[in-house]
């Protein structure tokens, strides 16, 4: 019966000792959850003065873009979607989505910009006057200037989704250039230049 008992007794020792000190088991759990948040927002942004982003299982370049749409910052999110193209360029359904919200919000964003020109390029009438063409110069020069900032955008200038106002709105410029080379050589031979400004 004595080595049972100091058996008995033995275990109930072992317990004893593990709940002797419960303050030592809640600072070793206190730490450990401390040391596990501390990773996961390090994850996320660093602490040097450059204010560049590390990118982890917890916070993905897609989920930057997201953050940064949810915060309405649509220049700094297409800046990230250029910056990891990598990232990007894997196909998947979590990964597309993302490109198809960043595309669809910055179509809405030029929108109304792309309408405004296209219908100031529609109203250019060729051949012009001599004194009209500083105005047709200044018109295709900010048409130009448009599908620049445009393409500028590395989601947009991927060209994965159809952009049909985009491309109308490129020939439209295209058209009106056509015609002004087509007429130029008629223009300039009955243009007094040493009188007039030059069109170019």
């Amino acid at each position: 019966a004595r080595p049972m008992a100091v058996l008995v007794q033995t275990n109930a020792n072992h317990r004893n000792a593990d709940n002797s000190n419960p303050r030592r088991i809640g600072v070793f759990g206190a730490i450990i959850l401390c040391v596990a948040l501390l990773g996961i927002a390090g994850c996320k942004t660093t602490g040097s003065t450059s204010g560049k982003v590390e990118y982890s299982i917890f916070f993905s370049p897609g989920d930057h873009v997201e953050q940064l749409l949810a915060e309405g910052k649509l220049k700094q999110a297409s800046e990230v979607y250029g910056e990891q193209k990598e990232y990007f360029s894997e196909d998947s359904k979590y990964k597309n989505g993302v490109r198809s919200k960043l595309w669809n919000r910055v179509k809405e964003s030029l929108s109304p910009d792309l309408a405004q020109a296209t219908s100031r390029i529609e109203a250019i009438k060729w051949p012009a006057k001599p004194e009209e063409w500083e105005a047709v110069r200044s018109e295709i020069g900010e048409a130009s200037t448009l599908v620049a900032r445009v393409e500028g955008y590395a989601v947009m200038a991927e060209n994965k989704f159809p952009f049909p106002a985009f491309n109308e709105f490129k020939d439209r410029i295209g058209n009106v250039e056509g015609r002004i080379r087509g007429e130029a050589e008629t223009l300039f031979a009955s243009y007094e230049v040493t009188r007039k400004p030059s069109f170019f």
